[in-house]
């Protein structure tokens, strides 16, 4: 698990075991997806642990590639993902988490106002600019973009998200910054380069990366390796609530 504490805010961006042979029927360990293959009350005892370890409830979404931002509260806590959005913005003492598989993990804080973010970035989020939104977002709150910073997760490359004709075209049409090729020469997107150049684009200039490839990594899961994987987690919460 890759954790770190900036000016009261802690994010991590979450590891996990995913070989079939070790893992079995959790198909990750831990799993945080209730969405998976996995049975649910092994997510459900993950979903648990992780809220008793950090000592505040968690907000879980219920990802549908949507360009949905939803602002939350204590309120929206649970371990059942309790809200339909891609992305949550809070001031409350709860911790934001997004579910990943190769899509990209964005979280957002503005220490300034104690504002913080999660956001589910996949191909389709970010042909509707869904980081742009949650920002957006922000900034409707009082945020300023000198006082945003972006810690951007692992997620699948350039180099191994192949694509179809029809879906290149189509994402390319739209973001041009996602036209990438794969290192076996065939057309594929680099999503992550569309969450970074929104991210320009609203003046976010102090961005955290870890840039590591879902696709290549042992150590966390992608639906592109193995379509039955489990999910890890980017996570935000802010101490000084």
């Amino acid at each position: 698990m890759t954790t770190a504490t900036t000016a009261g805010i802690q994010y991590r961006f979450t590891r996990c075991v995913t070989d079939p042979a070790v893992v079995g029927e959790a198909l990750s360990k831990p799993n945080y997806g209730l969405n998976t293959d996995a049975p649910r009350e092994i997510v459900m005892s993950d979903r648990h642990e992780l809220a008793d370890n950090l000592g505040v409830p968690v907000v879980w979404m219920r990802q549908i590639h949507s360009d949905i931002v939803e602002v939350v509260d204590e309120t929206h806590s649970s371990h059942e993902n309790s809200i339909t959005a891609d992305a949550v913005i809070t001031r409350s003492p709860v911790a934001l988490a997004v579910q990943v598989a190769d899509c990209v993990p964005v979280l957002l804080w503005d220490e300034a106002t104690g504002t913080i973010g999660a956001v589910h970035a996949g191909r389709a989020g970010v042909e509707k600019a869904i980081v742009a939104k949650a920002v957006s977002t922000m900034l409707s709150m009082g945020c300023s973009t000198r006082d945003i910073v972006a810690a951007v997760g692992p997620s699948i490359c350039g180099r191994c998200y192949e694509v179809g004709d029809d879906v290149f075209e189509t994402a390319v049409s739209k973001r041009p910054e996602l036209e990438s090729r794969t290192s076996w020469g065939t057309r594929s997107l680099d999503i992550r380069a569309g969450v970074l150049k929104d991210l320009e684009t609203c003046g976010v200039t102090n961005v955290i990366q870890d840039d590591r490839c879902t696709f290549e990594s042992a150590h966390l899961n992608s639906y592109r390796r193995n379509p039955r994987c489990g999910r890890q987690i980017g996570l935000v919460v802010n101490r000084k609530l």
